[in-house]
């Protein structure tokens, strides 16, 4: 008990330090904050969920009494608790009749980062449009404040036909839910494996580790709902938000599994790790246009199957061993 203490105060300020370098505005700095959920997780997939939520709290409350209360509320609603119920839901498991252990599916952590990932961008944006006032005050100011930052960047007679800078600004400000959305599916995604790895690694970890590329999936309702979300962008309003944070998580979490398929339907093959390192070098520089394909795979994957259904997996380590 007392080490599990000990572990959840250390990731606990770990995670609250990594969400407050930010603040120091190097670009080392801003990589550092996608990384806040990492001790969280690690804490909470070796030592049980309720370490992470402990951590949580200590991260918060550090946070609240060195800098500043609003601060750590974001901490709490951005990092802590995404990360406390993926550990809680990773820990989940269930016996049947004969003695086999079902553990909860990866395939729906995946849908709980697209949910989760929505309610964050939800409850930044809400935070900002209550501090502005409403919603158009805070398109208007922050356009207004992009505006210069944009000009010494990018010149006038450069805009295409009579679009202007104060267009580009307002475009990119309405597409932050967007951006916002899907960048957050991407790191939830990346810390939950990540931690997964380190804590399998030093033989903590309670469940089978399940091999990524076989086991991601999404149900073909996701399909529906990121048909409704585009029809969504056309209306104005706390709508378009709704609509474009959904979107994006949906979209870049079927790319997500179009990405595993790729790794599946590659394995064995002749110059792979070429093939595999091309495409991410590719998606890093082109991001987000090459994620059509990936994400195209994966749609087809929710209604007719495009790997193997059998999932390989690696037993936990035996603690007598």
């Amino acid at each position: 008990m007392t080490r599990t203490l000990l572990i959840a105060i250390g990731a606990g300020l770990a995670a609250a330090l990594l969400f407050v370098v930010p603040l120091q505005g190097s670009a080392m700095a801003m990589v550092m904050t996608f990384l806040a959920s990492l001790p969280l997780m690690i804490a909470g997939l070796g030592f049980g969920h309720v370490a992470t939520l402990v951590a949580g709290i200590i991260g918060a409350l550090s946070i609240a009494l060195f800098l500043d209360p609003l601060f750590s509320l974001s901490f709490a609603f951005s990092v802590a608790l995404p990360a406390y119920w993926l550990c809680k839901q990773g820990s989940l498991c269930r016996e049947d009749e004969t003695g086999h252990i079902h553990w909860y599916p990866v395939s729906k952590l995946l849908v709980s980062i697209i949910y989760l990932s929505i309610l964050t961008t939800l409850l930044v944006m809400l935070v900002l449009t209550l501090r502005a006032g409403s919603y158009e005050s805070f398109v208007a100011d922050s356009t207004a404040r992009l505006v210069p930052a944009l000009e010494t960047v990018w010149e006038q007679s450069r805009m295409p036909g009579s679009f202007k800078t104060e267009d580009l600004a307002r475009l990119i400000i309405l597409a932050l839910p967007l951006v916002m959305s899907g960048w957050t599916v991407i790191t939830l995604g990346m810390n939950l494996w990540l931690a997964g790895r380190i804590v399998q690694i030093s033989q903590l970890l309670q469940r089978p580790w399940e091999e990524l590329p076989e086991a991601l999936s999404l149900p073909a309702m996701m399909s529906a709902v990121a048909a409704f979300s585009f029809l969504g962008l056309m209306i104005d309003g706390p709508i378009r938000v709704l609509s474009s944070a959904t979107l994006a998580a949906i979209v870049i979490a079927y790319a997500l599994v179009g990405m595993g398929i790729i790794h599946a339907l590659t394995r064995g093959m002749s110059g792979r790790s070429t093939l595999l390192t091309l495409l991410y070098v590719i998606v890093l520089i082109l991001m987000p246009w090459p994620l059509i394909l990936p994400a195209t795979f994966g749609v087809i994957d929710s209604f007719y199957p495009l790997r193997r259904r059998k999932v390989a997996v690696i037993p936990p380590p035996n603690p007598e061993d």
